[in-house]
């Protein structure tokens, strides 16, 4: 019986690192950079996102997601689960790295106005 690999660490690792890189590169960001739970986040993401691929990749090769006799493929609840949890990983990455770029920007004005004084419009 040939199953999804949606549990299969063999199959989910590889596709979970690339979606990783793909996304820090289209990102301009580097792992390096990244928090501890940015990081979480992000591997929580990809780690779903990869086996997410693998039960479409599944359905789409046994019959779609109706079977013949009318009802849906059993994975079908499980993809909308896993997609749903993708999602909330990837928003609350976003979420931290936006909080993160919110907190450098502050204290690029702090030491702005610590170098420079109040007024950064003088010149």
């Amino acid at each position: 019986m040939v199953t999804h690999g949606m549990y299969s660490e063999r199959r989910i690792r590889p596709l979970a690192r690339a979606k990783k890189r793909s996304f820090l590169r289209r990102s301009g960001l580097l792992a390096s950079r990244l928090t501890g739970p940015q990081l979480s986040h992000l591997n929580r993401w990809a780690r779903l996102e990869s086996m997410a691929d693998l039960a479409r990749d599944w359905i789409d090769a046994h019959g779609g997601l109706v079977r013949e006799d009318g009802e849906t493929q059993s994975i079908v609840k499980f993809v909308v689960s896993v997609e749903n949890s993708g999602r909330l990983a990837m928003k609350a990455l976003e979420d931290s790295l936006r909080a993160s770029a919110a907190a450098e920007e502050d204290t690029l004005d702090a030491y702005l106005a610590a170098t420079y004084g109040d007024d950064n419009n003088a010149a």
